[in-house]
């Protein structure tokens, strides 16, 4: 399933409610201080189209070697910074007025896919299904593969997801 441009995904929804109408099992993930990105063909894409792969020396070779040439992955791009222990959106966005920096950059700030979504695999379109059934998939694929790929943590527990700290189920 090779793409010469992303494939459509959607984006969330703002909302002011916790639990918006017609939910009938809500589940939330952590808002992260990243870029929207997409695993597609070897490539990273931002949420608007715009072909990364360049600026991420460090994790697209990471993501080529261990992810399946078929798989769609919806995450966000994350830059962590070692020397605070914290994610870096500043070194994110450095990335792309680095020039000649970018492998010095992308070495004090490792790069990271925060993974919530997989929208294809095996030559097949998974968005018809349920959010659920592509999150097993999702964590399927992942067990053991460690960093800078991350899946994503979501909590089915409304009070878990109004304060500071996310957790799986």
């Amino acid at each position: 399933m090779p793409f010469d441009v992303p494939p459509p995904f959607a984006l969330v929804a703002v909302t002011d409610v916790m639990r918006p109408l017609g939910v009938s099992d809500p589940r939330w993930e952590a808002k992260w201080d990243g870029w929207r990105g997409l695993w597609a063909s070897g490539r990273l894409w931002s949420r608007r189209g715009t072909d990364l792969t360049g600026y991420f020396p460090d994790l697209v070779p990471v993501l080529a070697a261990r992810l399946p040439d078929d798989v769609v992955i919806d995450g966000e791009i994350v830059c962590w910074n070692t020397g605070q222990g914290r994610l870096d959106f500043q070194a994110l966005s450095r990335r792309l007025t680095a020039g000649r920096r970018l492998s010095a950059l992308a070495a004090a700030n490792p790069a990271h896919l925060v993974c919530f979504d997989l929208l294809a695999a095996g030559g097949r379109d998974l968005r018809a299904l349920p959010q659920e059934d592509r999150r097993a998939r999702l964590q399927a694929l992942l067990s053991g593969m460690g960093s800078p790929i991350d899946l994503c943590q979501h909590t089915a527990v409304e009070a878990n997801a109004a304060g500071v700290c996310c957790t799986d189920r």
